[in-house]
């Protein structure tokens, strides 16, 4: 998605290794990265100029523990439905009975 500003927003899936060798960015954003390898992330990595974000569920231990979260400029924050002020009474009932 295009901006007015110029700013570009892209989704895309990291099933294809051309995908993730492709294009540069300034912000990476990436959802349940604990369904992608190392070396998929790393190609991403490396094409990011400024932040990375990534998001996961805590199943198991991946290599944002190993290789990641040592690395100084790492935060980790934990984060439930909690923490989400948007979530509608209704699914949080449902997630809590």
């Amino acid at each position: 998605y295009n901006f007015a500003n110029g700013s570009t927003i892209e989704f895309f899936s990291a099933d294809s290794e051309a995908r993730l060798r492709g294009a540069r960015r300034q912000i990476l954003y990436i959802n349940e990265a604990n369904n992608i390898d190392f070396d998929s992330y790393y190609q991403l990595a490396i094409r990011t100029s400024q932040e990375i974000y990534i998001d996961f569920n805590p199943t198991h231990e991946f290599w944002a523990h190993t290789e990641v979260l040592p690395e100084t400029d790492a935060e980790f924050l934990i984060l439930t439905y909690q923490d989400n002020e948007a979530l509608p009474d209704t699914i949080r009932n449902d997630i809590e009975h």
